[in-house]
């Protein structure tokens, strides 16, 4: 296909890409892994109790769809 649009493909990079995303499908490469915060129960309960954070305000995904929406819909 590239080569009908005249393109070329670099097979070892395109090779060395092939290989890190089937690394990465099966959970072997964590990109940005110094990134990544895993909370336990505990942490998460500890965060709950504590009064200087606020929580998230999940409502808006619970409610009904506002009255604008709605009437775009019927």
């Amino acid at each position: 296909m590239a080569e009908e649009l005249g393109l070329t493909v670099n097979e070892r990079e395109f090779e060395q890409a092939q290989a890190e995303s089937r690394a990465a499908s099966k959970g072997g490469i964590k990109k940005d892994a110094a990134h990544v915060l895993k909370l336990d129960v505990h942490d998460i309960a500890t965060l709950e109790k504590n009064p200087d954070l606020s929580k998230t305000d999940d409502s808006a995904k619970f409610s009904e769809l506002p009255s604008m929406l709605s009437l775009i819909l019927i």
